[in-house]
């Protein structure tokens, strides 16, 4: 809630009309910890599948999407992955978004 400005009670009311749901994390993030996540413990951006982080992306200087997967989700979560990145940038329709926070893999992907 402290990087949107908004209250305790405008988040939880934006969480629970999203159907967003806590999850744990039972193995972590294995080996990428260090490229995902800043100094800070902030979460650069990642690719979700079937409750998992399997990938990162960040936006390159002229706009287009970089992204890595960090491991092989199935034949069904590849194309629905470009589909995304696809409907991301005609989302953005040419707007440049850096995060606050960088991460490794984010600072990475964007150069």
């Amino acid at each position: 809630m402290w990087w949107t400005g908004w209250t305790l009670t405008d988040t939880r009311t934006t969480l629970a009309a999203t159907g967003a749901r806590a999850v744990e994390l039972d193995e972590g993030t294995g080996p990428h910890t260090k490229a995902l996540f800043d100094r800070n413990g902030n979460i650069g951006p990642t690719i979700w599948w079937n409750g998992r982080v399997i990938g990162t992306w960040a936006q390159h200087a002229d706009g287009h999407i970089n992204h890595h997967l960090l491991t092989d989700p199935g034949s069904q979560a590849r194309p629905a992955v470009e589909t995304e990145i696809h409907r991301t940038l005609a989302f953005l329709d040419g707007t440049r978004v850096t995060p606050c926070h960088r991460t490794p893999s984010e600072r990475s992907l964007a150069t």
